[in-house]
């Protein structure tokens, strides 16, 4: 399986068969542009000098490199495979076949290096990547059936994407230098949050419904990387649909009151910063508000709402849950 690195791997492009075309061309250098950018982002935060000299927010960077890298890299199996999977049924199968088996090889290869330290973020991102990858592969065979075989080869690509991703996570040199927290078992939690959730939803209005499949998908996630004892990964999906639920009910920010919001993340991120822990996944939400908050100073006045959620309702869940993060 290529590598998840800078480029995101070479295309899986049949023997003897050439990138070439005005729109394949295009494509292939705005991934260059986006990955080498998000990717400069991401190893920031451990690279002096670098990505983090601009931003700060290196946790962030990986987080946006999983969202963007999982759809060009599936986009690029399609387009690669395009041609030998239109043939018939048989074809599209021996394609899904070939890449379960390299799915299969990489998670061999991840359960191997599944006790080096990193930090927790970066754990929590491989095992949600890991997790979700399987529900792709087996639906993307489902949907290939009964769609278009073009349509099933997506959804086998995002399977690739997410192991592909957690084998770059592991590539990673970026030893954590603080010991993580106890990360607590989350079903009590899981349970508790989807009960408000499944609440909400019934009263819902027939229009409103829809944002929540968002929510429930990750409080499945969250639930399953609990059932796999991956603590890390639980609890970022976990802190994930609480965010998203929060957002259903969130009021508009106006600009003082993001003002001080932006000063509340910037005291919540001095606290998790300070002292021997590592609270890197709490970090990487604070990331994403401040990033909010950056998107509303320039305009999309509606982002603020989302710094709102992250300061007043997930920091405090993940205190809450936490032992240690609030001193």
């Amino acid at each position: 399986m290529p590598p998840f690195d800078s480029g995101f791997g070479p295309a899986r492009f049949p023997p003897g068969r050439k990138r070439s075309g005005r729109h394949l061309g295009g494509q292939a250098e705005a991934r260059g542009r986006l990955v080498r950018e998000l990717a400069c982002r991401a190893r920031g935060a451990h690279c002096p000098g670098r990505g983090a000299a601009r931003s700060g927010r290196g946790y962030l960077g990986f987080h946006l490199l999983h969202s963007a890298g999982a759809q060009v890299r599936a986009l690029a199996l399609v387009q690669a495979k395009r041609a030998t999977a239109r043939k018939n049924e048989e074809a599209f199968e021996r394609e899904w076949r070939a890449t379960g088996e390299a799915i299969a090889e990489a998670e061999r290869r991840l359960e191997a290096a599944a006790g080096s330290r990193r930090p927790a973020v970066v754990r929590a991102l491989a095992h949600v990547a890991r997790q979700e990858s399987g529900p792709y592969y087996e639906g993307g065979r489902l949907y290939g059936l009964n769609t278009t075989f073009e349509d099933g080869l997506y959804y086998v690509g995002l399977a690739e994407a997410q192991i592909a991703y957690a084998l770059f996570l592991h590539s990673l040199d970026v030893p954590s230098a603080r010991a993580g927290p106890a990360f607590p078992p989350l079903a009590q939690e899981i349970a508790r949050l989807d009960g408000e959730v499944v609440k909400a939803y019934q009263t819902a209005g027939q229009a409103d419904q829809r944002r929540y499949i968002e929510i429930n998908v990750a409080l499945k996630v969250a639930s399953e990387c609990e059932r796999r004892g991956w603590r890390e990964g639980a609890l970022y999906k976990t802190l994930d649909a609480a965010r998203l639920f929060g957002l259903l009910s969130a009021a508009p920010v106006d600009a003082p009151a993001a003002a001080a919001l932006r000063s509340e993340l910037g005291r919540s991120r001095a606290m998790l910063e300070a002292g021997p822990a590592d609270h890197s996944i709490a970090i990487l939400f604070v990331e994403m508000a401040q990033s909010a908050l950056d998107e509303a100073a320039a305009g999309e006045t509606d982002r603020a709402r989302e710094a709102a959620v992250v300061a007043r309702l997930v920091i405090p869940l993940y205190t809450r849950l936490v032992p240690g993060a609030e001193r």
